[in-house]
């Protein structure tokens, strides 16, 4: 024996079934409608950024997602290690570029990054083969300015548990290491 429908149940599962498929088909076609972040991604670009200049590693950290750190927190053995690190982190410096770019849960803030050129100091100190390479680096650090550079480079975020988080690609590690590979 078949039970009999009753036709306004009936109805109303159905209207919920066709609006659930309209949620998914429209969800999928824009993103996120009903989450959107609320925090702006670009205060945390800039947070990275200032901790960085200052020299805070720990906090550089928690802004970082899939990434437990950079290996800035880490010191060289060597005193010309330790030396040309101070000479790098003591470079850095950014300005931001224009507007933070945001689609759904990731976006892309635009900086002019200054840092060190690593390769070309060591260069020059190396060709002081009269002094030693520790010598030879502290003379080229009294005009070190000239061996700064520029970078234009993507911070990349991504939002995730409720927080923008940096996604660090190979172009922000390679300035952060001086343009060493």
């Amino acid at each position: 024996m078949m039970k009999k429908v009753n036709p306004f149940w009936f109805t109303i599962c159905i209207v919920s079934a066709a609006a659930a498929i309209l949620l998914c088909f429209v969800g999928g076609k824009k993103g996120i409608l009903f989450a959107k972040p609320k925090e702006d991604p670009q205060t945390v670009a800039v947070e990275f950024l200032e901790a960085l200049k200052s020299g805070d590693y720990e906090k550089v950290n928690s802004t970082l997602g899939g990434y437990s750190g950079l290996g800035l927190e880490t010191e060289p053995e060597t005193e010309e290690g330790k030396f040309m690190l101070s000479l790098l982190k003591s470079s850095y410096d950014y300005s931001l570029s224009g507007e933070c770019a945001r689609k759904n849960i990731t976006a892309s803030q635009k900086i002019l990054f200054t840092r060190l050129n690593v390769e070309e100091i060591n260069a020059e100190a190396a060709s002081g083969i009269e002094e030693s390479y520790i010598s030879a680096l502290q003379k080229a650090a009294g005009n070190i300015e000239e061996y700064y550079t520029s970078d234009i480079l993507d911070i990349h975020l991504e939002y995730s548990n409720g927080k923008w988080k940096i996604i660090p690609d190979s172009a922000l590690i390679t300035a952060l290491q001086g343009g060493l590979n």
